[in-house]
C-alpha cells in the first residue's frame, strides 16, 4: 500500500528518527566484549530491558551498498539466524523520498521451552552523503493480528547508524526488545548481548556481494 496511507505515522517516524540520532551520545554505553570484528556495548535505560549495541566496520564497501542491505527484507532475514521473516505490510515515501514502511517480524525462539515472537513495526530512512539512520520502533496496528504459536513482543528502538569513513563504512546497531510473555528478564538481557553479532554476518553479507558485482 502506497503514499498517503502512511500519512498517519509521519510525526511518529519523525520521532523514531531524531531518538537514533542521539542514541549514541544519550546513554552511557560500556563495552562488554569483541567478537567476530563486532565491539559490543549494553547500557541501562532505567527499565528492566538493557539497550545493546554492536560496532563493526564493513571494508570496501558504500553507504549505498550497506543501506539497501539493511532495507532488504530477505537480506536481513539470512544475515539474521533466529529471523525467520519480515514482510512489508505497508509502504510509502516521507517528504524526503525515503521509504517508510510498516514490516512484521518474526523471529525463532532459541529455546524450546519458549514461544516464538514477532513484532509489528515503523521503519523509517534518513540518509545525507555521508551517512545514513535506519530506525524502527513497535507500534499499534489492527491489521496484524497474534498469531497462535507466537508472543507479540515491543521493539522499544533499534537503529543502524552507518556512517563513510575511511577503507569503508562504519556501522553501529543499537537495539532494546522487550520480548514479553515469560521469559526471566536476566535471561532477555543476556541473549540480547548476541544480537549486534548480526553485524558480523550483514558485513560479510555486504562485502561478498560487492566483490561478486563490482561497480
Amino acid at each position: 500500500m502506497e503514499g498517503a496511507a502512511l500519512g498517519q505515522y509521519s510525526a511518529a517516524a519523525a520521532e523514531i528518527l531524531a531518538s537514533a540520532r542521539s542514541v549514541l551520545s544519550a546513554l552511557d554505553w560500556r563495552k562488554c566484549g569483541e567478537e567476530k570484528g563486532v565491539a559490543i556495548f549494553t547500557a541501562s535505560t532505567g527499565g528492566p530491558v538493557n539497550s545493546v549495541r554492536g560496532e563493526a566496520l564493513f571494508p570496501g564497501v558504500t553507504l549505498s551498498e550497506v543501506v539497501d542491505t539493511v532495507n532488504d527484507d530477505s537480506a536481513r532475514t539470512a544475515c539474521d539466524p533466529l529471523a525467520m521473516s519480515a514482510v512489508k505490510k505497508e509502504v510509502g515515501k516521507d517528504s524526503a523520498g525515503e521509504e517508510l514502511a510498516v514490516i512484521h517480524f518474526k523471529y525463532r525462539s532459541p529455546s524450546r521451552m519458549v514461544y516464538n515472537r514477532d513484532f509489528v513495526v515503523l521503519a523509517t530512512t534518513e540518509r545525507t552523503l555521508t551517512s545514513a539512520v535506519i530506525a524502527c520502533k513497535s507500534i499499534a496496528y489492527e491489521k496484524v493480528p497474534e498469531e497462535s504459536g507466537f508472543v507479540r513482543g515491543e521493539l522499544h528502538a533499534s537503529a543502524f547508524l552507518i556512517e563513510s569513513v575511511d577503507g569503508g563504512v562504519k556501522v553501529n546497531y543499537v537495539v532494546q526488545a522487550d520480548p514479553k510473555g515469560w521469559i526471566p528478564t536476566f535471561v532477555v538481557n543476556v541473549v540480547a548481548k548476541d544480537e549486534p553479532l548480526v553485524l558480523a554476518t550483514m558485513r560479510d553479507y555486504v562485502v561478498a556481494k560487492h566483490a561478486q558485482h563490482p561497480p
